[in-house]
């Protein structure tokens, strides 16, 4: 699957990566033990923290007005 933003303007495509991103963090939280601090799946937790990571720096890149690599390959 394609995920091509580049039509969008700045405030959807803005609101789109903080959704986004907002979802990652959820799904994250499925890697925890609950009620504990402890991570039992660090290698997904790492997965989320990665695509995080490109989801965000996305978002930043765009509100400066910078090209960005796409989001996936």
């Amino acid at each position: 699957m394609s995920l091509n933003i580049e039509s969008l303007s700045s405030a959807p495509k803005t609101a789109l990566l903080a959704r986004i991103a907002y979802t990652l963090t959820v799904c994250a939280r499925d890697t925890y033990e609950v009620g504990t601090e402890d991570v039992l799946d660090p290698q997904t937790l790492r997965a989320y923290n990665e695509l995080l990571h490109r989801v965000t720096g996305s978002s930043d890149q765009g509100q400066k007005g910078l090209l960005s690599k796409p989001l996936l390959k």
